[in-house]
């Protein structure tokens, strides 16, 4: 979980920036809620990730099944879409 490390450095920075500089409070405000989003979107990445390599398990998974010749295709779809970050659903393995 990668995140939780950047989300520790971020509040690290703040509370360092907070005691040297005395901000205001509308400002401590709007960096927690910059934080905020940063950290959503960091969770919403780390999912969609998680979700990817779930279905690339999954998909490798039932590509042992194949006999070689139809098995290094599919392996190769898998390899090119992780590669380019997108998916082929539509293909069956």
């Amino acid at each position: 979980m990668h995140y939780k490390y950047h989300i520790t450095y971020l509040l690290t920075c703040t509370c360092a920036r907070v005691c040297a500089t005395e901000m205001s409070a509308s400002e401590l405000e709007a960096e927690t809620e910059q934080y905020r989003r940063q950290v959503i979107e960091l969770k919403a990445d780390y999912r969609s990730r998680r979700e990817r390599l779930e279905a690339l398990a999954a998909a490798y998974e039932s590509s042992k099944q194949l006999n070689p010749a139809q098995r290094y295709p599919a392996l190769k779809d898998m390899i090119k879409d992780v590669c380019t970050g997108t998916s082929n659903k539509s293909k069956p393995p």
